[in-house]
């Protein structure tokens, strides 16, 4: 199924909630990771040698947390960004523009003197000079 936030051919938008969920959940499951291996450990000297089919329960439901506490979060993100209009090239959840297109300003004719001081011409014209 197409991602209507990206469609094809068009560079990514930044997304920096769901950039900030990643990291946040990556950092998650760093800490669940590490204090699971720890408590591994400790588990094994406290209560004696764990059967090697505790310590590979243990390491499953430890793997289970981490990737749980990673992927919630950007999972959440991901629900929420169709919530949140970008400043920078706002689109609806569809990805239609909700800016109309800008068009050029047609050119503007210039006249002599137009870029000059006002009071430059101003002693012509106060003789009857040319405007």
């Amino acid at each position: 199924m197409p991602d209507p936030m990206h469609p094809e051919g068009e560079e990514p938008r930044p997304e920096p909630v769901l950039d900030a969920a990643r990291l946040a959940g990556l950092l998650s499951a760093v800490v669940v990771a590490l204090l699971g291996a720890v408590g591994v450990v400790l588990a094994g000297n406290v209560l004696g040698n764990l059967t090697a089919l505790g310590n590979a329960l243990t390491a499953v439901g430890v793997a289970v947390a981490a990737l749980a506490s990673y992927l919630l979060p950007v999972w959440q993100a991901r629900r929420a960004r169709a919530k949140v209009t970008p400043l920078e090239r706002p689109q609806d959840a569809a990805g239609r523009p909700l800016v109309p297109e800008q068009t050029p300003e047609p050119a503007r004719e210039t006249y002599a003197g137009a870029d000059d001081d006002p009071g430059e011409h101003s002693e012509e014209r106060a003789a009857g000079g040319p405007r």
